[in-house]
């Protein structure tokens, strides 16, 4: 399979993972929840896997009661590794090894049990941790509005979306974007399905419609932003045009304030808490709530990344703020 074009990855390690139509079965029904899915039948070669993944990705392990065992206390604590499932035959015995293990979020002996709680858990995951790192301001001066200060992935990656945008989309863009999806959606029917609508349905008109979907298009976008991913983003560049210019087209014409809760890394909290009065960044779009207790709802109680609930105002009168509208409607 080609390279990772979404954040979430799904590893199944057990020795008898390919052994039965039962397990071949389930792999499909997996990747309609995690597209990127990779087997192993030995500790050592997944450990060697996700050791070698970069700490910014986001590994969801199925691993086998006996091989659980193994790696588990080796890998625990990788910050590229987001949750843990066991599945096993023995639940009982099994829940009390790795009761000591946090990331151990599940101990399943049903196989239908286990996929449909890691699509539950995952739904909570597209929300609160697909999100885009942040940026911290050096100034002490929370008025200042322009990028001084800022780190210079920032100011790097908001000047570059700032030229995506002023360049004029090719007709191909769409057809390229859609063949690269197609190699890396072979075989996921559910996902192959949402990219034939998209080919068939996508206007300008619906581009926030399709990003708040948190379909393929949602995922993919949010990665690319997020590791800057310049060849991926200058193909989506007519979708980045057409969110940019829907949001100008309904901009809020008075102030609001909103919520948005979101998973952050350790790193990221201990720089807020560094920060206060200071300028923050995000450098990727933002789906936020007016109704505080309605964000909240979204927090991940299994996460093992800290979490914020951001309280935000804006201000559409501000010199220089980007675009923000209440999409509900749309």
């Amino acid at each position: 399979m080609s390279e990772n074009l979404e954040s979430f990855s799904l590893l199944w390690l057990d020795r008898s993972v390919n052994a039965s139509q039962e397990n071949i079965a389930a792999q499909s029904k997996l990747r309609a929840i995690i597209n990127h899915l990779k087997t192993f039948e030995k500790a050592e070669e997944c450990e060697k896997y996700i050791r070698k993944c970069p700490e910014t990705d986001r590994i969801v392990l199925i691993v086998s009661g006996g091989l659980g065992q193994q790696i588990v206390p080796q890998i625990d604590q990788l910050p590229q590794l987001s949750s843990i499932y066991v599945y096993c035959m023995d639940e009982k015995k099994n829940r009390e090894w790795s009761k000591n293990h946090p990331k151990v979020k599940h101990v399943l002996a049903s196989l239908p049990k286990l996929i449909h709680q890691i699509e539950s858990d995952q739904i909570r995951k597209d929300n609160t941790e697909e999100s885009s790192p942040i940026s911290v301001s050096e100034t002490n001066k929370p008025t200042d509005r322009s990028s001084i200060g800022l780190t210079s992935r920032y100011v790097y990656s908001r000047l570059l979306i700032e030229e995506l945008i002023r360049m004029k989309p090719k007709s191909e863009d769409k057809e390229k974007f859609i063949s690269l999806c197609e190699k890396q959606y072979q075989g996921n029917e559910t996902q192959l399905k949402y990219l034939k609508e998209f080919q068939d349905k996508y206007t300008p008109d619906n581009a926030i419609r399709w990003y708040t979907k948190k379909s393929f298009v949602y995922r993919i976008l949010n990665k690319a932003l997020r590791v800057q991913n310049v060849q991926l983003l200058y193909l989506f560049r007519f979708f980045i045009r057409d969110i940019c210019h829907q949001l100008e087209k309904y901009q809020c014409s008075t102030p609001v304030t909103v919520y948005r809760v979101q998973s952050i890394s350790h790193d990221e909290l201990q720089g807020l808490k560094r920060s206060i009065g200071k300028l923050i960044a995000m450098t990727s779009f933002v789906s936020t709530s007016l109704d505080q207790d309605r964000a909240l709802k979204f927090r991940d109680n299994n996460s093992d990344l800290p979490q914020v609930c951001f309280e935000i105002y804006a201000d559409p009168k501000v010199e220089g703020i980007k675009p923000f509208a209440n999409i509900t409607s749309l």
